[in-house]
């Protein structure tokens, strides 16, 4: 990459308190490149008149062209974005695209930008790909003459050692690459806990390197269906030529719609060897939740299930932007409804912006304080640090976002009763308390149970999967008596 300037990468949020019409010199934010939105140019011709990209790197970007135009409204990038972080990556540094990782379409969608805007200088990545990949006949091939190569999960010592081998080749050669640190994809749109296997390696080869944090935002997403057999309950399917080609016709027939998609860039976070990885992890995942961004069918979604008095669309984008959200129009309108439970996924668009204020109001609460530490990865000086205003509006809002929340980690506590003995095994699992509890969100539950782990209440027992009471067990019954909202029954207060 040939840049005339640059500034060192950092290693914290600060890089996000101006707009991004002003770090771009006057960029623009939104610049449409797929969907029916797009223009009509996008054809063979356009592939074949592209300056980087190998034949199936073309043909590839020839089929996402084709399948955006049949399932999405638009697709939009943030050219702001990438100017103010492309400028910032100091010259001759090894570059790592880090997605957020929601959908099989996220393995496409950099790439695709990176082929269709070569004036943006990010050479097509090689990408880091799950091994099941590779195991799928003619696809795995394709993939992989397409810059993919196959990590396996549950890496051993063996394993990792054929790994570092590829990717010191790869970093030598100075190729781009594209890791997913969340691991898997989200099947509740949270954001996962960053892994750090793949980041060691690249940081062992001794070269240093810039991250570019890259949210992938969407209106609803292709795998959505499968998604939410899950988290109400069903077990993961395997991954089979059979399903992701169905999975692919469907999207080629416009069977699944996903309405709109917006790619933007967070500021770079530099990596080399002295770095310390978990701090360089969560400085990329707050960058991805910065850029995450909430589309009105979103916001739409969560007031059809939820009316709340004084709160319309207008206030609550109001409010989102107020603290750093951003939110961007939607004129999707699905023909599949928005489930209660679809809904609560979709929330993690953009309640992380009341993080901040919901945290310092309610300290005591456990469920709260858990919640956030797990799944707030954001922490800059614009976000608002103090107790929430006694806002009626803002009240009613905190209550129906958190509510939820406290009262499945007090099911939590209900349902396993009075404290046994230390060591004195537990029946319940957060699967089974989902089964006799359908409303409740499995992720909150499991967070529950990650509670009480950590606050000794609980301990894992002799198999994966399975408790035993802890070593303060007898703190069950205050943990749920704080664990509510004001309002709820029992509730403890608010400070």
């Amino acid at each position: 990459m040939n840049r005339e300037r640059h500034m060192d990468p950092v290693q914290a949020d600060l890089f996000d308190d101006l707009p991004d019409a002003v770090h771009s010199g006057g960029q623009p934010s939104e610049v449409c490149i797929g969907g029916r939105a797009a223009r009509k140019g996008r054809r063979l011709r356009w592939v074949l008149n592209q300056p980087n990209g190998s034949g199936v790197i073309r043909f590839f970007g020839w089929v996402v062209a084709k399948v955006l135009r049949r399932v999405a409204d638009e697709v939009t990038f943030d050219r702001a974005s990438f100017e103010s972080a492309l400028a910032r990556i100091p010259e001759g540094t090894l570059v790592i695209i880090a997605p957020t990782h929601r959908s099989y379409m996220d393995f496409l969608l950099c790439s695709y930008l990176f082929f269709d805007q070569p004036d943006l200088g990010i050479a097509i990545p090689h990408i880091a790909a799950a091994e099941e990949f590779a195991r799928i006949p003619i696809l795995g091939k394709l993939f992989e003459k397409a810059q993919a190569f196959f990590v396996k999960r549950g890496m051993r010592r063996q394993d990792y050692a054929e790994l570092t081998t590829r990717v010191t080749e790869l970093v030598k050669h100075k190729q781009t690459l594209q890791v997913f640190i969340e691991g898997t994809r989200s099947r509740s749109g949270q954001f996962m806990p960053p892994h750090h296997g793949l980041l060691k390696c690249i940081q062992e080869t001794g070269q240093a390197a810039t991250i570019l944090p890259i949210a992938l935002s969407y209106d609803r997403v292709t795998e959505e269906a499968s998604f939410l057999r899950e988290l109400a309950g069903a077990a993961k399917s395997d991954m089979r030529l059979s399903s992701l080609s169905g999975w692919a016709t469907r999207m080629l027939r416009g069977k699944i719609k996903v309405g709109r998609i917006h790619i933007a860039c967070g500021a770079p976070v530099k990596l080399d060897e002295f770095d310390r990885l978990q701090s360089v992890t969560e400085a990329v995942m707050g960058q991805l939740q910065r850029r995450t961004v909430a589309t009105t069918f979103h916001l739409k979604s969560f007031l059809e299930h939820h009316p709340i008095e004084g709160v319309d669309l207008d206030w609550l984008c109001d409010a989102i932007r107020a603290r750093g959200g951003r939110v961007l129009p939607s004129a999707f309108h699905s023909a599949q409804p928005v489930t209660a439970l679809l809904e609560r996924c979709m929330r993690y668009h953009w309640m992380h912006v009341f993080y901040a204020e919901v945290r310092a109001a309610f300290p005591d609460n456990p469920a709260i304080q858990h919640h956030i530490a797990r799944n707030g990865f954001l922490q800059t000086p614009t976000m608002v640090t103090q107790p929430l205003h006694h806002n009626p509006q803002l009240d009613r809002l905190v209550s129906e976002l958190f509510g939820p929340i406290c009262r499945d980690y007090a099911i939590v506590a209900d349902r396993l009763g009075a404290p046994g003995n230390f060591g004195d095994p537990i029946s319940s699992t957060p699967l089974a308390i989902l089964r006799e509890n359908p409303d409740c969100f499995l992720p909150d539950l499991e967070g529950a149970f990650d509670a009480l782990l950590r606050s000794r209440i609980l301990s894992h027992g002799d198999e994966r999967g399975t408790y035993r009471w802890g070593k303060r067990a007898e703190e069950i019954h205050e943990f749920k008596h704080k664990c509510a909202l004001p309002g709820m029954p029992g509730a403890a207060g608010r400070h």
